[in-house]
C-alpha cells in the first residue's frame, strides 16, 4: 500500500537518485550555458534591430532632404526639410542612447 503523504518521497521517479546518470550534471551545466547564451543572443538581436531602425531613419532624412528640392513651393520645401530635421535629431538622440 502506497502512503499519500510521505514528505521525503520524490514527486516523480526522475527525481530519485537512481535516475541520475553520469552525464546529468554536464547536461545541467550545458543547459545553463545555453540559457545564458540565448539571453546574449536576444540582446544582440535587439541591438541589431535598433541599429537597422536607425539606418532606415537616417535614410528617410536623406529622402526628405532630396525630395524637398523637387518642389517649387517654398512652404513645401521648408516643411520637408523641417520633417527631415526632426527625424534627424530624433535619430541622433536614439543613436546616443545605443550601447
Amino acid at each position: 500500500m502506497v502512503k499519500a503523504n510521505v514528505p521525503d518521497r520524490p514527486r516523480t521517479p526522475f527525481q530519485m537518485p537512481d535516475y541520475k546518470t553520469k552525464h546529468y550534471a554536464a547536461a545541467l551545466q550545458a543547459e545553463k550555458r545555453g540559457i545564458a547564451e540565448s539571453k546574449k543572443a536576444r540582446t544582440a538581436n535587439r541591438h541589431s534591430n535598433d541599429y537597422l531602425l536607425l539606418t532606415v531613419m537616417f535614410a528617410s532624412v536623406l529622402f526628405f532632404a532630396g525630395i524637398a528640392t523637387k518642389f517649387s513651393s517654398t512652404g513645401v520645401k521648408v516643411s520637408m526639410l523641417s520633417l527631415g530635421l526632426v527625424i534627424f535629431v530624433g535619430s541622433i538622440v536614439l543613436l546616443s542612447l545605443q550601447p
